[in-house]
């Protein structure tokens, strides 16, 4: 049963970093698909659901790991291990989803610089009367 549960678990966080990818970075900018609304459901749902596939993903391989060694206990040990790298994989997707929305954007090229003024002239030091 955990080990079902970590696999879908675990494709359906993949599945909502890639969506979240999709959604902020390939679509046109003004796409329905780039609402916030939409942002924010999405990251709700993958907050929600990470820790219960690194759980169920920890406990399918705890479990798959005290059962002893027969045939049936490898199967469930890749499957446990897919789920994992699965993770690390949607892991490396929200890093790149990161990495791409903070990158330094290049200035545009149509501001027009200030010119700058010319300095004002010094008061002389006769018309400055001093204190006693």
């Amino acid at each position: 049963m955990y080990h079902s549960f970590s696999l879908a678990s675990a494709l359906a966080v993949l599945g909502l970093v890639s969506a979240i990818y999709l959604c902020n970075l390939r679509t046109r900018p003004g796409s329905w698909l780039r609402s916030d609304l939409l942002g924010m459901v999405l990251m709700a749902l993958l907050t929600s659901l990470l820790p219960l596939a690194l759980g169920a993903a920890g406990a399918a391989l705890w479990q798959s790991l005290t059962g002893g060694v027969t045939a049936g206990a490898f199967l469930t040990a890749g499957t446990d291990l897919l789920a994992v790298a699965l993770i690390v994989a949607a892991g490396l997707v929200f890093r790149a989803l990161v990495r791409a929305t903070y990158r330094a954007t290049a200035t545009p090229d149509n501001v027009t610089p200030l010119t700058p003024r010319p300095a004002a002239p010094r008061p002389s030091a006769r018309g400055m009367t001093r204190a006693a």
